[in-house]
């Protein structure tokens, strides 16, 4: 399935979440990191965290049967740069993996339309340079630390 995305793909995988960043560690082009939160061998978040901290140039998707919008918030909070429900079609799936490899960031349509009546919070906007932050420091690729400079 992964073969209609377009590219030279090599495909590895792991059983466990050490064995997922040893294999990461060994292929330094990794191109994208696919993460069930049910892997096992750590809890899932913390393994998000862990690929973030040690590859931040790698975009990491979580496919994940807990599709609750606090996990997938959460998920998103922590670094991931998708969030693919594993109910997704194929065609859903394929789509929102070119969407985080060009350089964007997908989330479940079903959570959008949940928070649609939600009024947005007000912004909390840094007053001093030490509130500032690194962008890697929140998972964002360089890529888009350069759109989010524009946007600003």
């Amino acid at each position: 399935m992964l073969q209609a995305l377009d590219r030279q793909i090599e495909l590895l995988e792991a059983q466990a979440c050490d064995e997922a960043l040893e294999l990461t560690r060994r292929h330094q082009d990794t191109a994208l990191i696919l993460l069930d939160l049910a892997l096992p061998g750590t809890d899932g978040f913390a393994a998000l965290r862990q690929f973030r901290e040690e590859f931040p140039g790698i975009p990491v998707v979580v496919v994940s049967a807990y599709d609750q919008a606090e996990v997938v918030t959460r998920a998103i909070d922590t670094g991931a740069m998708g969030f693919i429900p594993k109910t997704s079609s194929t065609q859903i799936l394929l789509n929102a993996l070119k969407l985080v490899l060009s350089g964007g960031v997908y989330l479940p349509p079903e959570l959008l339309r949940k928070h649609d009546s939600i009024p947005p919070a007000a912004p909390q906007l840094a007053t001093s340079p030490a509130q500032l932050r690194d962008p890697r420091e929140i998972g964002l690729t360089e890529r888009q630390s350069q759109v989010l400079t524009l946007l600003v």
